[in-house]
């Protein structure tokens, strides 16, 4: 399945340090190369914290001359007082006072993988080198921290395009944002979306009682997302031979489940046959015949193993942890 989601995320347009620029003179300044480089990992750094470039300066400042002794007491301190993680205080550390550089790029670098530095990705870049026609030259193909590999694009309008490859093309996908939406934020915010996303198809198809499609109804998707009131929730969308196509929607906070077929909501009766069609098309069926049972202990496998990926956002750990609770 190929999926064009467009992306119109919040954040100014692109301008200023991000703006790309012409050198009339080729010579490289390798140590204006290497402050650029510093300085495109500490806006990163302070991006991954949810802090501003000089806020994470105070931080690296006074975790620069932390005693080995206290370090993970003043890191726990700060991170309380500026709203991140210890993990983050860490980061800066590393990035401000031991010169780390958490996105390692291979080859010429251009505005794009300066914008996703300063973003606070994570991981590798390197030229493209893959055959689709559809990918633009001067593509980057990006491997996360888990080793999933996604590539990185511009087109002539100056989108900005995330792709997933699968090699059987069934959950090929891309995620296009609007060029006056891009970002360093909004470009980073979209590689997130395509890692969570293969990270949520990986985590049915790997674990126990995963969705598989047989031989009436093909699995078209799996998802779990937040919706704008910031509640999980899990979606199987699905269709059949007859062309039907149906989606199956689980609040989390509600423990609920609801049934659409061909866009239109299904109640009562109707509803609970076309999700036991659903579950039992997909291999997938309770023991005692109770599928809005079944439905909420899948939903709830899903959001658990997904949330352990490398790849899988902080509120998918928040989230599994307050449904393992209930």
């Amino acid at each position: 399945m190929t999926e064009n989601i467009t992306r119109q995320p919040k954040g100014i347009p692109v301008g200023g340090q991000f703006v790309a620029t012409t050198h009339a003179d080729p010579v490289v300044d390798l140590s204006r190369a290497a402050d650029h480089q510093a300085a495109l990992a500490e806006m990163g750094a302070a991006a991954r914290a949810g802090v501003t470039h000089s806020s994470a300066g105070y931080i690296a400042a006074l975790m620069k001359n932390s005693p080995t002794a206290v370090y993970d007491e003043n890191a726990a301190t700060l991170a309380a007082a500026n709203g991140c993680t210890i993990e983050d205080i860490r980061g800066i550390d590393a990035v401000f006072n031991n010169g780390q550089r958490p996105l390692q790029v291979t080859g010429t670098g251009d505005e794009l993988t300066d914008q996703v530095a300063a973003g606070g990705l994570t991981g590798q870049l390197a030229p493209y080198t893959g055959s689709n026609p559809d990918i633009a030259d001067g593509a980057w193909t990006y491997t996360s921290d888990s080793g999933r590999e996604l590539v990185l694009s511009r087109n002539e309008d100056g989108d900005f395009i995330v792709w997933n490859e699968d090699r059987d093309d069934d959950f090929s996908f891309h995620i296009e944002t609007a060029a006056e939406d891009v970002t360093p934020e909004s470009a980073v915010a979209s590689v997130r979306d395509a890692l969570w996303t293969v990270a949520v198809t990986d985590a049915n198809y790997n674990m126990p009682g995963g969705l598989r499609s047989g031989d009436f109804y093909e699995l078209r998707e799996v998802t779990v997302e937040k919706d704008a009131n910031g509640n999980p929730y899990g979606e199987i969308l699905a269709s059949n031979d007859d062309g039907m196509w149906t989606t199956l929607r689980h609040d989390f906070k509600t423990g609920t489940t609801t049934v659409d077929r061909d866009s239109q909501r299904l109640d009562g009766v109707a509803a609970d046959w076309e999700m036991a069609a659903v579950f039992e098309g997909l291999h997938s069926e309770p023991d005692n015949g109770d599928f809005h049972a079944h439905a909420k202990n899948f939903f709830g496998a899903l959001l658990n193993e997904s949330a352990k990926d490398l790849d899988a956002p902080r509120w998918a750990a928040e989230s599994a942890s307050i449904e393992g609770a209930r």
